[in-house]
């Protein structure tokens, strides 16, 4: 059972919106993702590390490819929920779209845990 639930949107302006999400830590937080744009997005929440890999493994790759049980792929005008229980240190984590090129625009986001 999540703590609570944060809203996030996708945009064809490769952004997310809200950009920076502040948890505590240990907290649950259940993210609904909906991608109101007409492109293929996908949602990543990992440390800058992991991130850094999945950009990596996706160049050069058409499509999606979900980086593992912290990542889901959201279609165009749809939504998905992923669930995610946070560290019990502060830290950072980040929250990107590898789809090909949109990392790379700015399509990012960070949480702080606190």
């Amino acid at each position: 059972m999540p703590d609570r639930t944060v809203q996030v949107r996708m945009t064809d302006q490769l952004r997310f919106k809200p950009g920076t999400i502040s948890v505590k830590a240990g907290e649950t937080v259940s993210f609904q993702v909906q991608n109101t744009g007409a492109l293929e997005h996908e949602f990543v929440l990992e440390d800058q590390g992991m991130q850094d890999r999945h950009e990596h493994e996706m160049q050069g790759m058409n499509g999606t490819q979900s980086a593992g049980n912290n990542a889901i792929d959201v279609p165009p005008g749809q939504a998905k929920t992923l669930t995610f229980t946070f560290p019990s240190a502060s830290g950072t984590y980040v929250y990107g779209c590898h789809v090909n090129g949109h990392y790379a625009s700015g399509m990012r986001g960070t949480v702080t845990i606190t």
